[in-house]
């Protein structure tokens, strides 16, 4: 039966470019025997004609998209994709072909009609008042996206320059060896400590235990990679670094969540941003959660110890680069504040692929810095473990119990760790997630509430001359004009650049056909700036049927504020 929500994930995964079954063959490889037979003649068909109409239409110099393998690429991902996800797929493109006569235009299948009904159709598609077509065209949106502009033909009719480095390339030459951690196997082991997580806190505790001379085990669920593995490729790497391969949102589909996944979590796709929290923050937490110890005065030397080790410094003015310049400009010449940000980068070319991972390793991250220091401590960190359940005795945590995956994610058998202590590092979903598996004691019942997480809305202009986006450092200057962290506050936006690689740019790019074409053909000379909000809105994360459900919903002060940051972006 089809599932609403399992297409409209696909639609996110492939929006995302998670091209499952199609990266480097360590990672994601593709099922044998199956390469290529996920569609039949006549899906490749609808395909074929629905990818002209929607990412070509009446454009000129544009290729068709058979003549790049489009749609022989999206049989590919397919090919490597869950049977459920395929499933949708095959009812959703017959849908398609077949759901004309609702649109009013006529009898005819989508293919049978001439252009001009073709695009009459897709944008009744793109702009119903109904929930399903809008979320149709949005997935197949998507996957042709994703196989069109993942070309090196498409990338030179919008400027785009591609890859920086070679696929594989070994920034050191091979002096400096970085070998593989080995994957989790099934059966049991003892330690003093457990820590589930292996990104910026949790490799952070694994490193910290280790030095202390205790024993320590890492979980992570996800991929060992490094700066070998990133291939600046989006259809390869978002499928690598991020939950349900790009494809994690909250359940009414809303907000898009990317968060990371693998060794060094999150630390190993973000932009490198080194920002303390707010002061206002720390101090309300203190006050009023009763967190002891936890406000700003106080954490002042622990941030100072932590930016140490990482190399944290300012981003020097010269590598600001124009869609960041921008923002500077216009928000110093209407008087608004703004500043240079800080991160923690070493020997950084500018190659503009943070997001994706560095293939120059100058990310002084979990992955480059705590990762040695755990390992040389003695800890073990067991990448393909994902944490179930945490197991208890009385009050009192004992073990933790995993299960076993393969590279392509599959269930390979279960593992039980014994230990003195457990921490827990997963983030604030994945935390949550384990937590709740694990029937957590919660007494006054807060295990799974208060989400929090700074959803954006992205504004984007045309400027006469090239901006060039996706070079250079994504972000490196703030506008903190719109941010007052007071409770309640009417301003609680934080403007900073964005930018988008060319399949994420396509898939939200609105329109279709020689006006969706038009709009890429910008795409050098596009600048766009995020309103991020400071959310008050709450959200949870609890199990539904066994699988994870993030709720989310602003409330209309948060609607207001961040439609606020919007105008002003």
């Amino acid at each position: 039966m089809w599932s609403r929500r399992r297409f409209i994930r696909l639609g996110l995964i492939a929006g995302a470019a998670g091209a499952g079954g199609i990266t480097l063959d360590h990672v994601l490889p593709l099922a044998p025997g199956r390469a290529g037979a996920a569609l039949s003649a006549r899906e490749r068909a609808i395909l074929r004609a629905l990818g002209r109409r929607l990412l070509v239409g009446s454009a000129r110099g544009f290729p068709d998209p058979s003549e790049i393998g489009t749609v022989g690429f999206i049989d590919r991902f397919l090919a490597g994709a869950e049977r459920a996800v395929q499933d949708d797929v095959h009812t959703c493109i017959q849908a398609v072909e077949h759901m004309t006569p609702l649109s009013g235009i006529g009898i005819r299948p989508f293919t049978k009609l001439d252009e001009d009904d073709q695009e009459r159709y897709l944008d009744w598609l793109e702009t119903s008042s109904a929930d399903t077509p809008r979320t149709i065209f949005a997935a197949l949106k998507s996957l042709a996206a994703m196989g069109y502009y993942r070309h090196p033909r498409t990338w030179a009719l919008i400027g785009y320059s591609g890859p920086v480095a070679p696929r594989g390339w070994d920034v050191y030459g091979g002096r400096r060896p970085s070998p593989r951690l080995s994957r989790a196997s099934k059966g049991a082991l003892e330690t003093d400590v457990v820590v589930i997580g292996t990104g910026a806190g949790g490799m952070m505790m694994a490193a910290e235990i280790a030095s202390a001379g205790k024993t320590v085990i890492a979980l992570e669920e996800g991929e060992h990679l490094d700066h070998r593995d990133f291939s600046q490729r989006e259809e390869e790497m978002v499928a690598a670094l991020f939950q349900e391969r790009g494809g994690r949102a909250t359940e009414d589909l809303s907000v898009r969540i990317m968060q990371g996944r693998g060794v060094g979590g999150s630390t190993v796709h973000n932009t490198n941003l080194c920002k303390r929290a707010p002061a206002e923050i720390l101090d309300q937490w203190e006050s009023e959660l009763r967190l002891d110890g936890l406000g700003a005065r106080a954490m002042s030397a622990d941030y100072a110890a932590v930016e140490r080790e990482l190399g944290v410094v300012p981003i020097p003015a010269d590598q600001v680069n124009r869609n960041n310049a921008i923002l500077r400009d216009g928000a110093r010449a209407l008087g608004w504040r703004t500043a240079r940000l800080s991160h923690n980068r070493q020997g950084c070319i500018g190659s503009g692929f943070c997001n994706l991972g560095c293939p120059f390793d100058a990310k002084q991250n979990g992955l480059k810095v705590l990762l040695p220091r755990a390992l040389a401590g003695g800890a073990r960190v067991l990448p393909g473990a994902k944490a179930e359940r945490i197991l208890f005795r009385g009050s009192r945590a004992t073990g933790v119990v995993a299960t076993v995956l393969d590279a392509r994610g599959s269930r390979r058998g279960m593992l039980e760790i014994r230990a003195r202590a457990v921490c827990l590092a997963g983030s604030a979903i994945g935390s949550a997630e384990v937590a709740l598996r694990s029937a957590l004691p919660d007494p006054h019942g807060h295990v799974g509430r208060h989400l929090h997480i700074h959803p954006a809305v992205a504004v984007a202009g045309i400027f006469d001359d090239p901006v060039e986006g996706w070079t250079g450092i994504p972000q490196s200057i703030e506008c903190t004009e719109h941010l007052d962290f007071t409770p309640g506050a009417r301003d609680r936006t934080w403007l900073i650049p964005a930018f988008a690689h060319p399949i994420a740019t396509a898939t939200l790019t609105p329109g279709a056909g020689g006006e969706h074409a038009a709009r890429m053909r910008d795409y050098a000379r596009t600048a766009v700036v995020a309103a991020v909000l400071h959310d008050e809105s709450e959200g949870s994360v609890r199990i539904e049927d066994g699988r994870l459900r993030i709720g989310y919903v602003l409330d209309a002060a948060d609607r207001k504020a961040l439609a606020r940051g919007v105008r002003a972006a």
